[in-house]
């Protein structure tokens, strides 16, 4: 009977420091969110506008994140363009507004950077205050997208 008592002392025990543990690392992880490119074989813009163009844009096209998690941008090996990730600011005041590109954030800076069929990009959310930010593909301006990023509760 003894042998019961410090058995359910010691089951009891390791249940509570478990259920600590658990609730004091379980709530500070960050997410890993997944957004893909779209494209499809509609010739490149230089060659031509085709209505498939159209279809072109990032899934899903807006997502909502909590400052810290990362968002990975991926464009399928199946993909048929190189596509960036850039950020859209607005300057002046309403109706007299100027937009900047590459503020905020940017996957490709330069040509060079563009992120290729089979590739990715990786946001870190952490860099961002709270908020709503545009993006757009810097080749195919009529991608676009919008991040929400969420204080850390």
């Amino acid at each position: 009977m003894r042998v019961l008592i410090q058995l359910g002392f010691v089951l009891t025990l390791a249940l509570v420091v478990g259920v600590g543990w658990s609730v004091s690392t379980g709530t500070a992880s960050a997410q890993m969110i997944t957004v893909k490119f779209v494209d499809n074989d509609a010739p490149p813009v230089n060659q031509g506008i085709d209505a498939k163009q159209s279809q072109w844009g990032y899934a899903p096209t807006q997502i909502v994140a909590t400052k810290g998690d990362m968002v990975t941008f991926e464009n399928p090996t199946e993909g048929k363009r190189p596509h960036s990730v850039t950020s859209v600011s607005l300057t002046g005041p309403n109706f007299e507004n100027g937009m900047v590109a590459g503020a905020k954030f940017d996957s490709s800076p330069s040509r060079e950077a563009l992120v290729t069929p089979g590739n990715s990009w990786t946001l870190d959310t952490s860099t961002l205050e709270p908020g709503n930010y545009a993006y757009f593909c810097r080749v195919h301006p009529w991608m676009v997208g919008e991040i929400t990023v969420l204080p850390q509760s």
